[in-house]
């Protein structure tokens, strides 16, 4: 038996938000995996943030994108339509995710995060539209919002993010320990506890105020990492280059020793 979600998208900003609640529930409603929807979500916001800032570069005033996603037996499979520039996200090289952190270019991770995550990604131009199809083998999310929650205690700052950290709401993940950097509390613990979701936004957020509390004689660490946390970590080679504790507490310990 096949079930089926189809959701058309015409405004980045608004239409996102409302498509991953949509696209979260459908998933969640077919009994797929927490891990699993949580990844899909992923790879989703990334295709579709980086056609809406990318693929319409042209005059025509009205873009659209249109997802169709089946769940089979064991698999699911999406496949995504957009009149943009055409691009193969299949040709592109993957990042080096191996060097330091002086190193480490800003993005260039949102293709190599949907490569990883996905079984299978076929793309084909066809009568002047984009079409990339995405299977992942079958082996949640309640709300996109985030707010975040943040603790000074003898200069140490403890951020703490609840919910999503993506596209949308990196902005203000960004303003945060921006704000806190340019107080002089540039020693940062961003605790994930209450994070169930990272994209490449908010890994970008992450290397930029990381090099910049670097710039600053400072630190920025990370503690109590969920398993899908952690593994966007992992392949995004991000583990590498940061501190990570089990818990806040070690985190503070190993800033206060600084």
């Amino acid at each position: 038996m096949t079930v089926q979600f189809e959701w058309k998208l015409s405004n980045p900003a608004e239409d996102l938000s409302a498509f991953v609640k949509a696209f979260s529930t459908f998933l969640s409603s077919s009994h797929i995996k927490h891990k699993e929807i949580t990844q899909w979500c992923l790879v989703l916001d990334e295709i579709i943030t980086n056609i809406f800032s990318y693929g319409f570069q042209d005059s025509k005033k009205h873009h659209s994108i249109y997802v169709k996603t089946n769940i089979l037996s064991d698999i699911v499979q999406t496949t995504i339509i957009d009149d943009g520039i055409p691009f193969d996200p299949t040709k592109q090289p993957p990042p080096d995710i191996t060097s330091s952190l002086e190193d480490r270019p800003i993005g260039g991770l949102g293709l190599h995060l949907v490569k990883s995550f996905m079984d299978n990604v076929h793309y084909q131009h066809e009568n002047g539209h984009n079409i990339l199809k995405l299977v992942k083998k079958l082996g949640v999310h309640e709300d996109i919002q985030m707010e975040i929650v943040e603790i000074i205690n003898e200069q140490v700052a403890t951020v703490m993010p609840k919910g999503r950290i993506d596209s949308v709401t990196s902005t203000d993940f960004d303003s945060k320990i921006t704000d806190l950097l340019a107080k002089g509390l540039i020693k940062v613990i961003i605790d994930f506890s209450g994070t169930d979701f990272i994209s490449s936004a908010g890994l970008r957020v992450l290397l930029m105020k990381a090099k910049q509390a670097k710039n600053l004689s400072g630190k920025i660490v990370l503690s109590n990492m969920s398993e899908s946390i952690d593994e966007v970590f992992e392949v995004s080679g991000f583990s590498t280059i940061f501190n990570i504790y089990k818990t806040a507490e070690e985190a503070m310990k190993a800033l206060k020793s600084l």
